[in-house]
């Protein structure tokens, strides 16, 4: 990169906006991947439950398994990345 920048001829201070793009990226990533593996936890569970008390003693029990947690949020993981790898307009129009 640092060549294609000397090449535009642009300014160095760019990359620190870039740098700051990156870390953003992750940032956001790191919390909503969290949140969607919530989401996909809940397409696999029942939605039948008979009150708001009943889903809210399901939602502390599934945040207390780390078990769970984890290969949810992979999944939401992998699914980013093969669509990021495949390329965001190939990845989603194949869906």
């Amino acid at each position: 990169m640092s060549y294609l920048a000397k090449e535009a001829n642009t300014y160095p201070q760019w990359k620190i906006l870039g740098i700051m793009g990156a870390v953003a990226g992750l940032a956001i990533l790191s919390f909503y991947s969290v949140a969607a593996g919530w989401a996909i936890s809940y397409i696999f569970e029942d939605f039948s439950g008979p009150s708001a008390e009943y889903y809210g003693e399901e939602f502390n029990a599934f945040l207390a398994d780390g078990t769970k947690l984890v290969i949810f949020h992979s999944i939401f993981i992998f699914v980013t990345v093969f669509i990021v790898a495949r390329g965001v307009i190939k990845g989603l129009k194949s869906g």
